[in-house]
């Protein structure tokens, strides 16, 4: 199995570790297994505060804090801002095309429950016809 994550940020350098840091504890993450790839991909877009530099330095901490990597990441700019803009960009350019599935998530998000990317996937996989698979968003405004 070959997840994409693609994680779109701009001017997200506060909101981002912490999605990156709850990311990390992400089931499919944690656990290895060599039939399965992982990567994540940041997609900066517009960026105009330090968003690079706290993505850059999160991964690598996680990076390196993580002793059973399953996982690997990467970080890409776009110059021009806009999320649809980035969306494509990840899907048709950065992404790997080996991927069975693209995750897609904003920066400003956290992932409270650590199967949830897991029960995402469990739903693809069962009901093939199904394209799409959401959690249960929970606002904190």
């Amino acid at each position: 199995m070959k997840l994409s994550i693609d994680i779109l940020a701009h001017n997200e350098a506060n909101s981002l570790p912490i999605l990156l840091s709850t990311l990390c504890q992400q089931s499919l993450l944690k656990i290895q297994n060599q039939e399965k790839k992982i990567e994540i991909i940041v997609v900066l877009n517009g960026c105009i505060d330090n968003t690079d530099a706290a993505a850059r330095n999160t991964l690598e901490q996680l990076t390196i804090q993580s002793y059973r990597i399953s996982w690997t990441w990467k970080v890409c700019e776009v110059s021009e801002a806009g999320k649809s803009n980035a969306w494509n960009l990840f899907v048709h350019q950065s992404a790997s095309v080996a991927s069975d599935f693209f995750c897609l998530m904003d920066a400003d998000i956290q992932l409270h429950d650590s199967f949830a990317l897991e029960k995402m996937l469990d739903v693809l996989r069962k009901r093939p016809e199904y394209w799409i698979a959401l959690d249960r968003p929970i606002k904190d405004v």
